[in-house]
């Protein structure tokens, strides 16, 4: 610790008091000191469990596109087929009452 230049006339009651704050100060600032490095490790252990969880989630949402698209092309092919079918209904039951008509 550094050498302080005492003001003459400073009794050495005072002196030790005024010694015994500066190492009360400077265990508090490790203490601090401490805390904070705590803290930061902590929050970048939470940065990195947010990153983890949003790139899973990003995969999640790209999947579920992809499933989604191919299920509205199932869904879409399946109108297709039924409506060729019911073209094909139609033009029979044309056919039907022309012959009845």
């Amino acid at each position: 610790m550094a050498s302080i230049e005492w003001p003459e006339g400073m009794d050495e009651r005072m002196r030790a008091l005024v010694s015994l704050d500066i190492q009360r100060n400077a265990i508090l600032l490790s203490a601090i000191e401490s805390s904070v490095q705590t803290v930061r490790e902590d929050v970048q252990q939470a940065q990195a469990a947010n990153m983890k969880m949003f790139n899973a989630m990003r995969d999640d949402l790209t999947d579920l596109r992809t499933e989604t698209r191919a299920g509205l092309k199932q869904v879409n092919d399946g109108l297709q087929q039924l409506g060729g079918g019911l073209q094909q209904l139609d033009d029979k039951l044309d056919l039907v009452l022309s012959k009845l008509g």
